[in-house]
């Protein structure tokens, strides 16, 4: 019990430390990333401590850098493993949504995936996928704009489910990808000029591979997410005719 109470005291002291840089204007440094680290860490574990005084600083910490960074990704990642647990419930979404930073997680999830040659964090990725499908399912008032991001963030997704046969990134990535899809249509997709026909192409394959996945009796996780695919593409398979042509090919939707 003195070994919790030390630890947020230690905790307390660190937001504390955090308020000050706030308040001051100081957003870069070594010391400040450090700080964030520490308390993503402690939050990983017990997400809704110190509830009031992360709330007021999370818009603060997602703009954190390093002293050689040029972005605050890395304070963002930090963060991950909380917003995935917060985000389960609306108030967290509402947190995010208030600053905006459901659209900074978006762009973070999109630069795990530009790091030239660096083997993807997958455990990042599911973070930050959880976070944005809990986003999602959870605020569907918040408009998340279909605009140049929103077709990165599908690339990304793309790229990520290609590097590995693993039935758990499919299914994460599949997900994803048919909840956002749900948001458009393959006309208005087709009429942007940074997607094109191999994209929906590389999406139908996504769609197809996590509709032919077997779903382990003892894997809750999967079977929900398999449960959103099918009711999602569903609802837009005929706004997609040849997202819907490819996939009903393969599989009997």
């Amino acid at each position: 019990m003195q070994a919790i109470t030390g630890l947020n005291e230690t905790i307390n002291l660190v937001l504390d430390f955090l308020q000050d840089a706030k308040d001051h204007g100081q957003w870069k440094g070594d010391d400040l990333l450090a700080a964030a680290r520490i308390v993503g860490s402690y939050l990983a574990e017990a997400p809704y401590a110190c509830k009031e005084k992360t709330g007021n600083l999370l818009e603060f910490i997602f703009s954190i850098e390093g002293q050689d960074e040029s972005s605050s990704f890395y304070s963002i990642c930090f963060m991950l493993p909380m917003l995935s647990q917060i985000t389960m419930e609306v108030d967290g979404c509402r947190t995010l949504a208030s600053f905006g930073g459901h659209k900074a997680v978006i762009d973070c999830l999109v630069k795990m995936t530009e790091q030239g040659g660096m083997t993807i964090d997958n455990g990042s990725m599911f973070l930050a996928c959880d976070t944005i499908i809990n986003f999602m399912s959870n605020m569907k008032s918040v408009h998340i704009p279909v605009d140049y991001c929103f077709i990165r963030l599908l690339k990304a997704l793309v790229t990520w489910a290609g590097t590995t046969d693993a039935s758990s990134v499919t299914m994460t990535a599949s997900c994803l990808c048919v909840m956002l899809l749900d948001m458009t249509s393959e006309k208005f997709l087709l009429s942007c000029s940074h997607f094109d026909a191999n994209i929906l192409g590389s999406l139908s394959e996504i769609i197809i591979r996590s509709l032919q996945q077997d779903i382990p009796d003892d894997d809750s996780e999967q079977f929900k997410q398999k449960q959103i695919i099918v009711s999602g593409y569903k609802r837009w398979a005929d706004r997609f005719p040849r997202v819907k042509d490819v996939v009903e090919q393969h599989v009997s939707v």
